[in-house]
């Protein structure tokens, strides 16, 4: 227990509050009931005192006294002696006043603590009918009520104009601490008599009421209403009642939450009927509240109507249901029922529209948005709710239940798309059958590959990137039907530019590209040129892992994308990545129709007649199909597919071509080897046989891989195992394809065909 409680504990001066950084006052709500301490509350507190600031903030503060509080529950009351510096002397008079009225020095015999301006405080027990009061003439208070500063606290003490310091012995020996206002010291109230307290002599208990009055006890007692002004309001059954109940409202509500007009007026009502005996009527209170509103600054604001960045923060979350997900906030529409990202540029619109002219800067802010960021809920990724619910525009569709329920904020859906689910499945059948959207997906893709379109059409409404894990590439010269289809894709989303990014291939290895892509459900570049692919990213971002995402002047922040990446190409990109993993995650279609007008058919230029203006009618009349087609698709998925992507024959074909083009090693084990049960190949002698293909096929040698990336490719294509046989390394199960070994050898050039002739006769069939 700090020393400073000695005194209190030895003579039960309970209750006390205690006093820290040398202040006068507690820093504490003087509420009833709180904030009260006693012996068992003070046996545990040492050099520091902990409290929780307006803030919110926990603040640890060094204890430097205590104040005593006064009146019947501690049962003590206080004669104060001043020692004024106007030449009044309340230790003289009082001591010639107890010489008048006979009583001995030893019948004052009590607890006496000497006070920094040299007077005293004379202990007594308290006594009822007596009243605090103070006779400044002659420099005696008398103190029933309140509180008072305990022996061994040390305060600053502020001087008075025209004050002597020099003539109070603290002074010299504390001055070198002084605060930094010149006009204060730092005094000491010491414990000088640590006597018992004593009852009020009776001659004197008698002058004390001839002097300061009686307490009518008689009178009714108003409970007392402490505002956080610190204005004590007493209200009177008539005459001041609209002052007291104005005064008291505007209190409460200053810098408090709760200045809506409905609910200061339940207040003030509530005020009235508890401390009136007789309330205000409705039409008075609705007044006063109008008044009070008048005068009131924004509760975020201080006295002078300047911000506060903790409060305001307070206000954002008290409209907002919201949540932080990678350096984006969501907050949720209750209009469209689904989340709405907010950048930094959104917040800094938010804080000047609620903020004087004279807070609007930079450094607040950015002081608003961290401080918002680091008090709302934060989400990792929101993948269990996209997966499972697509938010339509009557309502939320439930994928594992097939039916639609109501919107919800504890569906954390940050995109709507654009149509209604169709309940009736046989109207919606009917509807599809007969569209103009399902002519047009016929003309575009071979009947094998309708599904699989509608398969991606699906994960436009849910990617599932962790476990689809594909993009997908278009490919086709123009006049194809691209353009169309993704302009009935993008319109699948309601506020597409803000779930829409447009990075190329290319732009994938950018530093601060990635950053485009947050709080995106869609990446779509309609015509891509890029001639590679960055694969170490593209990878990481289309199977929803963890990619370092960089925003300018902001942390580096690890964020999963759960989005479908489109793009279209005329040529498709090459790639360094020969893997079986990385050609397993696209899915390509290849568009070979070509639309144009009657004459361009009849001369074969064009395979389809094009219909100007399809895309504007599908999107103005035939998107609650689209959607409703697009659901079918994703429950076909889940269901039939578990998450694969269905491939038709032509996809399957389509993207064995590409992996040719991209990988000579692949178009050569295709054209001259072949899975064969019981035989084997030697691994330098298939690697020879690929180089003089390679010659063959007039392929430059800086293109040729070395062997060992030979070997990998081989094993990890087309999973062929290896072995040993007589001391040399094989492949199992494999076989050459004979008459491809000459096949393609231009006529003038002998030297490849001797080549090849030779090589053949080394090997053995």
């Amino acid at each position: 227990m700090n020393p400073l409680f000695d005194n209190i504990v030895k003579h039960n001066l309970f209750p006390v509050y205690p006093l820290v950084e040398f202040g006068k006052y507690p820093r504490i709500e003087w509420k009833e009931g709180q904030n009260k301490h006693y012996k068992k509350d003070i046996e545990d507190l040492g050099e520091y005192v902990t409290r929780i600031s307006s803030s919110g903030k926990e603040v640890s503060e060094i204890l430097t006294g205590y104040t005593i509080s006064l009146g019947e529950e501690s049962n003590i009351l206080v004669v104060d002696l001043d020692n004024h510096n106007d030449g009044i002397n309340g230790v003289e008079n009082f001591k010639n006043i107890v010489k008048d009225l006979g009583i001995k020095p030893e019948d004052l015999a009590t607890l006496t603590v000497s006070t920094p301006r040299k007077g005293y405080h004379l202990y007594f027990k308290y006594k009822d009918g007596l009243k605090t009061g103070a006779n400044g003439d002659l420099g005696i208070d008398l103190k029933v009520t309140g509180a008072i500063v305990g022996g061994g606290s040390v305060v600053n003490v502020e001087l008075k104009e025209g004050e002597d310091p020099t003539r109070y012995i603290q002074y010299k020996t504390l001055n070198k601490r002084r605060r930094k206002n010149k006009n204060s010291f730092r005094g000491k109230y010491t414990v000088v008599r640590d006597l018992p307290i004593i009852e009020l002599p009776e001659p004197l208990y008698n002058w004390l009421i001839n002097t300061f009055g009686a307490a009518d006890n008689t009178k009714k007692k108003i409970k007392k209403t402490r505002s956080t002004s610190s204005t004590y309001f007493e209200p009177v059954a008539t005459g001041s009642r609209n002052v007291t109940a104005f005064k008291f409202l505007n209190s409460i509500t200053r810098n408090n939450m709760i200045q809506q007009p409905e609910n200061m007026k339940a207040i003030l009502k509530m005020f009235c009927n508890q401390y009136m005996e007789e309330p205000l009527d409705d039409k008075e209170i609705n007044t006063i509240v109008d008044q009070v509103a008048g005068y009131l600054n924004p509760w975020y604001c201080n006295d002078k109507g300047r911000v506060i960045i903790g409060s305001l923060m307070k206000e954002f979350k008290l409209n907002h249901e919201c949540y932080a997900k990678g350096s984006l906030i969501y907050v949720y529409d209750p209009n469209e029922g689904f989340y709405k990202t907010m950048d930094k540029y959104d917040l800094n619109a938010w804080y000047n529209d609620h903020v004087k002219d004279e807070d609007i800067n930079t450094n607040k802010q950015k002081n608003f948005r961290e401080t918002v960021l680091d008090n709302i809920p934060v989400v990792v990724d929101t993948f269990d709710f996209d997966n499972n619910y697509i938010c339509c525009k009557n309502g939320i569709f439930d994928i594992k239940n097939k039916k639609i329920i109501s919107y919800d904020p504890k569906y954390k859906l940050d995109s709507k798309f654009n149509g209604n689910y169709i309940e009736d499945r046989e109207e919606y059948k009917i509807k599809f059958e007969n569209s103009k959207f399902k002519k047009f997906i016929e003309s575009i893709v071979e009947p094998d590959s309708v599904r699989t379109l509608q398969q991606i059409f699906g994960l436009v409404l849910c990617p599932n990137s962790a476990k689809v894990n594909k993009c997908v590439l278009l490919v086709g010269d123009g006049s194809n039907g691209k353009s169309t289809l993704f302009e009935i894709m993008e319109h699948m989303l309601i506020d597409k530019e803000e779930h829409i990014s447009r990075l190329s291939v290319n732009d994938i290895g950018g530093e601060f590209s990635l950053s485009a892509c947050e709080g995106k459900r869609l990446n779509v570049c309609r015509d891509d040129e890029s001639r590679r692919f960055s694969e170490r990213a593209f990878k990481s971002l289309i199977c929803g892992e963890p990619v370092a995402v960089n925003r300018k002047f902001q942390d580096i922040k690890n964020i999963r994308f759960n989005l479908l990446w489109i793009a279209g190409f005329n040529r498709l990109p090459s790639t360094s990545d020969k893997s079986y993993g990385w050609f397993r995650r696209q899915l390509l279609l290849v568009f070979n129709h070509t639309f144009g007008t009657q004459d361009e058919i009849d001369r074969g230029v064009a395979t389809h007649l094009k219909i100007i203006g399809i895309d504007e009618e599908i999107k103005a009349n035939e998107m609650d199909i689209v959607i409703n087609w697009a659901i079918d698709g994703l429950i076909d998925l889940i269901e039939n597919c578990d998450w694969n992507v269905y491939k038709s024959e032509k996809m399957i074909q389509d993207l064995k071509e590409y992996q040719e083009d991209c990988d000579s090693t692949v178009r050569f084990f295709n054209t001259c080897c072949m899975k064969s049960m019981g035989s084997y190949v030697r691994q330098g002698d298939l690697y020879k046989y690929y180089c003089a293909w390679c010659d063959e096929q007039g392929i430059p040698k800086q293109y040729i891989p070395r062997d060992a990336e030979f070997r990998k490719s081989i094993k990890g294509n087309f999973k062929i195992e290896t072995d040993k046989k007589g001391g040399y390394a094989v492949y199992k199960d494999l076989r050459y394809i004979v008459q491809h070994v000459n096949s393609g050898v231009p006529a003038e050039d002998p030297s490849i065909k001797r080549k090849l002739k030779k090589l053949k006769d080394e090997i053995k069939m």
